[in-house]
């Protein structure tokens, strides 16, 4: 049986079939969920470069009236996800920071 090329093609578009409303359906829901996944993916980026400890340390001067002597408050907080550890708190008191030379006291515990 010979065919000719527009028999052929004529075989061909009758067995594709047209785009109907659940095609359209189809698409819409795939490329909705390919956004949403995208975005839990960005989220799970976000939360894990976020998860670090991460410190906020304030510190506050008073006078106690009792007995005239200055003294220093200290807050930390953790706004991090991960358990944070105060190894230590130091106290520089003098005019240079930068020069442990320059005459200045400190203590640290």
């Amino acid at each position: 049986m010979q065919c000719t090329v527009q028999q052929l093609a004529d075989v061909v578009s009758s067995a594709t079939p047209a785009h109907d409303v659940l095609d359209y359906l189809t698409l819409g829901i795939a490329l909705l969920g390919a956004i949403t996944g995208v975005a839990a993916l960005g989220a799970t980026f976000a939360l894990f470069f976020l998860s670090a400890p991460r410190l906020k340390v304030v510190a506050g001067t008073g006078l106690n009236t009792t007995n005239g002597i200055w003294g220093i408050t200290v807050t930390a907080t953790n706004h991090g996800r991960t358990a944070a550890a105060l190894d230590s708190v130091g106290l520089q008191l003098g005019p240079d920071k930068d020069d442990p030379h320059s005459g200045t006291t400190g203590w640290t515990c």
